[in-house]
């Protein structure tokens, strides 16, 4: 543990994966021709088939580096279809590594590579990272939906012509959860005539209309998660890259799609009873460290512990050695020949590599105006 927190450590663990993703990044955009030619299908498989490479890396961090351990609540029936279908997944929004636990799931189901999402447009920008969205056609939006309405369009029809099983992540609370954001958020309720939420915030319910609209003949279902972390822990990207131990229990719950209303007021009260479920999940959790399985809500549920993915271990493995081999190449080599140029290079890598990771880690800062444009976006 005390290496995982060393800054050495660190920078190892953010040197493999930032230049990996570099590497794939190049051989992303290096498929563009094909898209020129007209093989957009053929483009998409070897793009998804790349990333895999890289986001294969999160899950082997969160089991292997870290020790998270990840429990997964759901019907033995509808387990059985995931990933053997596409899917809407309708999470919740607690902590920063809501994204690493959905990843370590959908790495289980063997879906990783096709992971879409609805997220913010801002998030392009971040290196690798929102390089990776944009290669693997994230729905990236403005939170103006008169704006983002061609967006979603041009997005469910790429969507419809998929042929390997997808899931589109979408987080309706548009924001992760903090004190002041629930205050404002509880504020809208009561003003609006909606039951405040006490472990969520207010559920933005017209994108999520739209998607059901637009994807209702390409979709078959939607998967309501819910994810907590055991003992109420809130843990960050630094515990995770920190190696910090944690247990995540996500519990699935399938809704066929012709269960989802089709009229948008109808869909926004399915929306907003959706989250009264999630709500009382969430204190359930809280004092029982388990969701309430083999009640009237949730009869014939069973919790499994995930296994560790060994494929995660032994890519991350030769990662590592790939990666980590030439650059202690460089050091000792600078080291015993002591040329300038040698010296700055190394000093130039090392700097780059903790830009790039602080930058990834402040992305998974909570930072919104949320409650400042509700009556638009809600």
């Amino acid at each position: 543990m005390g290496f995982k927190r060393s800054v050495c450590g660190k920078f190892l663990l953010a040197y493999v994966f930032i230049t990996t993703g570099m590497a794939v990044n190049v051989l992303q955009l290096m498929t563009s021709p094909l898209g020129w030619l007209g093989l957009r299908h053929q483009k998409r498989e070897i793009v998804a088939k790349l990333t895999y490479l890289h986001w294969i890396l999160i899950p082997a961090i969160a089991q292997w580096w870290s020790d998270i351990e990840v429990s997964v609540t759901s019907h033995p029936d509808d387990a059985a279809k995931f990933g053997k279908e596409n899917a809407i997944v309708l999470l919740n929004h607690k902590c920063q590594l809501d994204w690493v636990i959905t990843w370590v799931v959908a790495n289980c189901f063997g879906v990783m590579q096709q992971i879409k999402a609805v997220a913010k447009k801002s998030l392009m920008y971040i290196p690798i990272v929102g390089w990776a969205f944009w290669f693997n056609d994230f729905v990236l939006i403005r939170r103006n939906l008169e704006a983002d309405r061609p967006i979603f369009k041009k997005s469910f029809e790429l969507f419809s012509s998929i042929t390997s099983k997808f899931w589109l992540l979408t987080f309706l609370e548009g924001t992760r959860f903090t004190t002041e954001k629930h205050r404002l958020g509880v504020k809208y309720a009561l003003e609006n005539g909606l039951e405040p939420l006490k472990h969520h915030l207010v559920p933005r319910t017209k994108g999520f209309a739209l998607m059901t609209q637009g994807l209702r003949d390409t979709v078959p279902a939607v998967y309501d998660a819910t994810l907590c972390f055991r003992d109420q822990q809130n843990p960050t990207l630094v515990d995770y890259v920190s190696g910090g131990s944690y247990h995540a229990d996500i519990i699935i719950r399938r809704i066929p799609m012709e269960c989802i209303p089709a009229d948008e007021l109808a869909c926004s009260e399915f929306v907003h009873n959706v989250f009264k479920e999630k709500d009382d999940f969430v204190e359930f959790h809280q004092k029982n460290n388990a969701f309430p399985i083999n009640t009237t809500i949730l009869e014939g549920y069973v919790t499994k512990k995930l296994h560790k993915s060994r494929i995660a271990f032994y890519v991350g493995l030769a990662w590592s050695f790939l990666q980590i081999v030439p650059l202690l190449y460089f050091i000792l080599l600078g080291l015993f020949t002591g040329t300038w140029l040698q010296i700055i290079f190394t000093v130039t890598i090392i700097a780059t590599i903790f830009v790039t990771m602080n930058l990834i880690l402040d992305s998974g800062t909570a930072k919104s105006s949320y409650g400042a444009d509700s009556a638009k976006t809600k």
